[in-house]
């Protein structure tokens, strides 16, 4: 379903889809704003996270005391955008050059959100 990355979007998106499927047992969000949104809805219709649904999120840029910690998608934010940096430079320099992609690692994140905790 589609969101717009806000923790409203997500829980906009998380109270549409309990009501077209209410046996749903995991949510990925794009973004981990809306993962909180998402949070936000379970918990208030009664669900439990992670114990009825699980929740993962993607950026890792939420870290929120008190909240329940978040499964999430970790990229290399910072090396990706050092590297954008120097293949601009190197477009500015070089025009046309055609160069090779690049592939950077994303690394899940395990937290509490997807992982029922023991009593």
């Amino acid at each position: 379903m589609h969101g717009d990355f806000t923790p409203a979007g997500g829980t906009e998106v998380a109270e549409r889809l309990l009501v077209e499927d209410s046996s749903v047992d995991g949510i990925f969000a794009a973004s981990d704003l809306m993962a909180r949104g998402a949070i936000m809805a379970l918990q208030a219709s009664g669900r439990s996270v992670p114990g009825d649904v699980a929740v993962v999120g993607f950026d890792d840029h939420l870290a929120a005391p008190g909240e329940l910690p978040l499964t999430t998608i970790n990229q290399p934010t910072v090396e990706m955008a050092a590297q954008a940096g120097r293949l601009l430079l190197a477009d500015i320099e070089d025009p046309g050059t055609s160069r090779d992609p690049l592939i950077f690692p994303a690394r899940l994140v395990v937290r509490a959100s997807s992982v029922p905790q023991p009593d």
